[in-house]
């Protein structure tokens, strides 16, 4: 069994006494194609519901100490750290946002930095579950470990809030002081043993477990550990031999449903892989010898949705507005109890809404059809904290408790898709640059074209909404060099142009275009031409919904 589901099965565990689950009898009304795409509409709804789950972090923490429960609304109150992490990049959200104030942010913030700095550490990392008193959860057979990559979600968010909060008051000083030392004290190289890096290491008999092979949530633990100050950091050789497994992480050729897939699990694994590393660490500035990392998401989200859509059991009801699987929690009966990882090839009629939600910056426009299906659609999936964490159409269940490491990732993976805010906060930290460096990821290079607007196999249109905030279809575009571009949007045979955008001197790399309905009042599908020069050198066809 990989680690990353034999993790989520001890998770299961421990959750499924705990997870005691209430089904409802109403089925929700399916969704239509009657919902509104307009910008003012899906804004409206992308802020009630992006706030909802923020609320999950904002009213529902341990006030104590700044932490968040594994869970909510069941009887596991242990301290997460990961989750913890995750919530930090919440907290600053909602700064951002202005759903609270600065003031109280940092101070919540700072609450939490206060607890970690005198919880127990284990090799310099804390442990997956602590109690409020700081001391190591038992977690599955795990007593008293460090967990390397629950301590790197930690830091990702320690590191958005070290870049963020940067005023000159105490509060915001001694959060970015304390931040420094755990950087300086997480001992990362002393998870390495006989040449790999490993998840735990556990004091009790100095066991450790769970090698970190790739591919699956710990790429960002590799980032920090190569990346760290030089006492501690892991060298590149520990990254290619672990990780990479001297090449057999990836597998070429692969395809499912139409779409390459060359690393990870056959099939894909739960969508929260293609998540957590990302949620402070944009994909599109991330490119290594095997994938461009934008790219790989899209693909392992649209596999999932092409899967739920045209091969899942027809009893599971799964369509265009409920698709999605992730590990979440499951119906209180033998075969789907408790919390679980679900897949294409592990599938029981499940759907987590983190799965397609999280996947917003990927697939912005389906993603967008689940969350209105849900927000209109799905009462009984409703919380004062957001989206319960799983429903099941075929049991008419709809769960509404919720968990820590499912509720953050949509309020990230929404606010990067809106405003790209926690990328922002940490591209330029040192520690994250010298660590991609290490492990060969750069910026992506393509040939001139639009290496991000992957189209539905089953229909080859890309499909596109105007972004909620902007108001304007953007479509990113790659330049093998700089140069005067231009654009024409034909018909969908290619045959009467509809639009022309203008000539404008673009530079090499990663750009994007912008634009308006202006001469497509009755159009939905399109192509779309890149010119230079006034030749044509690269299209796509596209879906303006």
């Amino acid at each position: 069994m990989n680690y990353f589901l034999l993790t989520k099965t001890i998770f299961s565990l421990l959750l499924m006494c705990s997870l005691y689950i209430s089904g409802y009898a109403a089925t929700p009304v399916r969704a239509t194609s009657t919902f509104s795409y307009e910008p003012d509409s899906v804004r409206k709804v992308l802020e009630q519901e992006q706030r909802a789950a923020f609320n999950h972090f904002w009213q529902f923490a341990n006030k104590q100490t700044g932490m968040i429960h594994a869970s909510a609304n069941v009887n596991n109150k242990n301290l997460t750290t990961g989750g913890s992490g995750f919530g930090v990049m919440v907290i600053l959200t909602g700064i951002e946002r202005g759903w609270i104030s600065r003031e109280a942010g940092a101070k919540r913030i700072l609450s939490l930095v206060r607890y970690l700095n005198k919880a127990d550490r284990i090799k310099g990392a804390w442990s997956h579950w602590m109690s409020a008193e700081g001391e190591p959860v038992k977690f599955g057979k795990q007593i008293e470990a460090g967990d390397l990559v629950e301590t790197s979600f930690m830091m990702m968010g320690l590191y958005a809030a070290q870049a963020y909060l940067t005023e000159n008051n105490s509060v915001e000083k001694e959060i970015r002081k304390t931040v420094d030392s755990f950087r300086k004290t997480i001992q990362w190289s002393d998870f390495v043993h006989n040449g790999e890096l490993y998840w735990l290491w556990e004091r009790t008999n100095g066991a450790y477990t769970l090698p970190l092979h790739g591919y699956n949530e710990a790429l960002v633990t590799y980032i920090l550990a190569l990346g760290a100050p030089d006492k501690y950091a892991i060298g590149a050789d520990i990254y290619k031999n672990g990780w990479q497994q001297n090449g057999k992480i990836c597998k070429p050729n692969r395809v499912h449903y139409g779409y390459p897939f060359v690393m990870g699990a056959q099939l894909s694994g739960p969508l929260f892989l293609s998540h957590y590393s990302f949620l402070g660490i944009n994909p599109k500035t991330m490119q290594d010898e095997y994938v461009d990392y934008q790219q790989y998401g899209t693909y392992h989200a649209m596999i999932h949705r092409h899967y739920c859509m045209e091969v899942a059991p027809k009893e599971y009801r799964y369509d265009a507005f409920n698709w999605g699987l992730s590990a979440g929690s499951g119906p209180n009966q033998p075969v789907k109890k408790g919390y679980k990882p679900r897949t294409p090839k592990r599938d029981d009629g499940v759907i987590a809404p983190t799965a397609a939600l999280s996947s917003i910056p990927y697939t912005p426009f389906y993603s967008i059809q689940m969350l209105l299906n849900l927000h209109y659609n799905c009462p009984k999936l409703h919380t004062p904290g957001g989206f319960g964490d799983g429903y099941s159409l075929v049991d008419d269940w709809y769960f509404k408790g919720r968990i820590a490491i499912d509720q953050a990732p949509i309020v990230i993976m929404i606010e990067n898709y809106r405003s790209g805010f926690l990328w922002k906060l940490l591209a330029n930290h040192p520690d994250i640059r010298k660590g991609m460096e290490k492990a060969g990821i750069h910026l992506p290079v393509h040939p001139t074209g639009f290496p991000y607007a992957i189209a539905d196999t089953r229909t080859g249109y890309y499909d596109m909404l105007r972004h909620p905030d902007r108001k304007m279809y953007e479509l990113d575009f790659y330049l093998e060099e700089a140069g005067q571009v231009s654009f024409q949007i034909c018909n969908e045979a290619g045959t009467k142009v509809l639009s022309e955008i203008p000539a404008k001197k673009y530079p090499k790399g990663l750009n994007q275009l912008s634009f308006d309905r202006s001469g497509l009042k009755d159009t939905q599908r399109c192509i779309i031409r890149l010119q230079e020069n006034g030749q044509p050198k690269a299209e796509v066809k596209v879906q303006l919904n």
